[in-house]
């Protein structure tokens, strides 16, 4: 006689997206914590979550390369194009982080806190590695609405 299975089966798949089913409120702080590029992939993964990253209330703009510098262009660009296809809703938290920051890209990088201000950012967060030639005199964090702003690795 063979010897008996303690384990249960799997339930079966019911086919029900519970994720899904979240309001878009939560769905939206879930989507602030990932990169964006991660965050503007959900699109794809059903109807409902076609434009949920366009009105995220946090944006991590993160080079996954930082060694790169291709890698680094190429994030300019993708972030540009977000900047303009999101919404312009309230964030609470921005996060810039990469490794490398060439020279022609710091005027981007200054665009991108810019527009975090303007969108009544809460935490501002930077984080560069090599920073050789990412400055921020005179740049304006003027804002009733910023609570927190942490920097890391600035000259």
């Amino acid at each position: 006689m063979p010897p008996r299975k303690n384990h249960k089966s799997a339930p079966p798949l019911t086919g029900v997206d519970h994720i899904g089913a979240l309001p878009d409120c939560i769905l939206h702080h879930v989507l602030s914590f990932l990169p964006v590029q991660a965050a503007v992939r959900t699109c794809v993964l059903a109807r409902r979550w076609h434009d949920l990253w366009r009105s995220t209330t946090g944006l991590r703009i993160v080079n996954l390369h930082d060694e790169n510098f291709g890698e680094i262009r190429l994030l300019r660009r993708f972030v540009d194009h977000l900047l303009i296809l999101r919404e312009r809703t309230d964030l609470d938290t921005v996060e810039i982080k990469f490794g490398h920051c060439p020279e022609d890209d710091v005027a981007y990088v200054h665009l991108w806190i810019r527009f975090a201000v303007m969108c009544k950012v809460r935490v501002l967060t930077l984080r560069v590695s090599h920073p050789p030639y990412l400055w921020l005199r005179n740049r304006p964090f003027v804002s009733r609405h910023l609570t927190t702003l942490d920097l890391y690795g600035l000259p």
